[in-house]
Formats: C-alpha cells, sequence, structure tokens
C-alpha cells in the first residue's frame, strides 16, 4: 500500500482480508480493478461481486473479507473526506462493525472501528504510536 500510496497522485483502494482468529489482524491487502483519482476510488462495476464471490469460494466469512476498508490519500491528511464518511455509511452500514483505514503521505495514517449498534471509534491516535509490521510477497510466495 505505500509504494502504492507513492505512486501517483491518485488514491487506490482494497480490502483487508483478515485472520480467523482475530477479525482486526489483515493478513492479506486485495486490490480491485479500480477508478481512481485524486480524491476518489470507484472499484469496476462487477469487481466487487467477483471479489466477494472468491473469497466464498475460499471458505472464508464475510467478516473476513467485507468489513475492512484500505485505501491511500495522495496528499498529507489522513482525515476522512465527506465522500469517505459517506461510503461508510452506505457500503458498510448494515454490517455489525466495519473498519476504515486510510493512509497518506508521511505515515500519516487514521483509523475508524464502526461499531454497530454502539457507533464509532477512532482509533487514529493509538495507531500514529504503533509501529505496523508488514511484508512483500513476491508472486508465488502467497
Amino acid at each position: 500500500m505505500i509504494y502504492l500510496r507513492d505512486a501517483g497522485p491518485t488514491e487506490v483502494g482494497g480490502f483487508g482480508i483478515s485472520s480467523e482468529e482475530d477479525l482486526l489482524y489483515v493478513e492479506e491487502l486485495v486490490l480491485l480493478p479500480q477508478i481512481c483519482t485524486a480524491v476518489t476510488v470507484s472499484f469496476a462495476e462487477d469487481a466487487i461481486a467477483d471479489y466477494f464471490d472468491h473469497q466464498i469460494d475460499r471458505g472464508l466469512k464475510p467478516e473476513q473479507f467485507a468489513r475492512i476498508w484500505i485505501h491511500t490519500h495522495p496528499g498529507e491528511s489522513p482525515e476522512p473526506s465527506p465522500t469517505d464518511l459517506d461510503t461508510m455509511e452506505t457500503s458498510f452500514g448494515e454490517c455489525d462493525w466495519a473498519v476504515m483505514f486510510i493512509l497518506a503521505r508521511e505515515g500519516k495514517r487514521y483509523a475508524e472501528l464502526r461499531w454497530n449498534p454502539f457507533g464509532s471509534v477512532v482509533l487514529c491516535r493509538i495507531l500514529d504510536r504503533l509501529q505496523i509490521p508488514f511484508r512483500c510477497l513476491k508472486s508465488g510466495d502467497a
């Protein structure tokens, strides 16, 4: 995601696939075919349905693959835009829980856990203190 954030002047988005044992531990990031601008990400028409079908075929549950939305902001602000907030409401509002994670330049991050019916908890201050490990997989490693 860091590479994609820095590769161009647009947003890039995808879904985090989490561990069955810990639904907030992202093990895999999946990028879907998308059209990106400096302020929006729009997934291709059938991309989300195909993604859901593929994950179900893998034996995953929706709470593992359809609750963590990860995207970049090409600027320095990780704060969610009105479009981001609207997307959380319209795309994840019926879910029992969902996470929006935004990665901006200079390592700035924002994360929000929406936990229905209790509302949202902003996790960005916690994330700023964490060292988040990651590893790059080469083709065939997964």
